[in-house]
């Protein structure tokens, strides 16, 4: 379970208006694991998530729409067609709520005037990433962070945050906000 210690009102206004704006700007990433109702789905299922629900409660409604087959190559380069991990729609369901969440986070604190989020675990893995572990108690400028996660939307950000697919690293208002 993902413990995301500021999503409350505040961050979930924000995060709807990231998401808006993304929507809005045709620059929504979408998962080539969707399938085609999937992709149409999305974007409505997203601001759902937001308004009202948990990065799992995404992820489950994300699972029924996810494709059970992918285009891949072989380490040769040869063209073949694999199938998709179980999981798919939890990797995708909880990393971009997480996003949208550290975005939204970040969209409130600039709002208010500017200031900084720190790095913390918001969920338990089996096998933390070094980087990640370095990464915990970082404290980061969110004006920073915010365009990095805008223009990295669709890769693993330039200062790390979140921490990229199943890391567990997410921000919070630095210890007391």
């Amino acid at each position: 379970m993902m413990y995301l210690t500021n999503l409350d009102e505040d961050t979930r206004r924000s995060m709807r208006s990231e998401v808006e704006g993304d929507i809005e700007g045709d620059r929504l990433v979408m998962s080539p694991r969707l399938t085609p109702q999937g992709g149409r789905a999305y974007p409505n299922l997203l601001l759902d998530a937001v308004e009202g629900g948990t990065p799992e409660s995404f992820a489950a409604q994300l699972a029924p729409h996810m494709t059970d087959w992918e285009p891949s190559r072989t380490r040769y380069g040869r063209p073949i067609t694999k199938k998709v991990p179980w999981d798919s729609h939890l990797t995708l369901g909880l990393g971009e709520f997480n996003r949208f969440y550290a975005r939204g986070l970040c969209a409130r604190v600039v709002a208010g005037g500017g200031g900084y989020v720190e790095v913390y675990r918001a969920m338990s893995v089996a096998t933390p990433r070094r980087r990640s572990q370095l990464l915990i108690g970082t404290v980061i400028d969110a004006e920073k962070l915010l365009h990095d996660l805008r223009i990295h939307a669709a890769i693993e950000p330039a200062l790390g945050v979140p921490g990229g697919a199943n890391s567990g690293i997410s921000i919070q208002l630095p210890s007391g906000t």
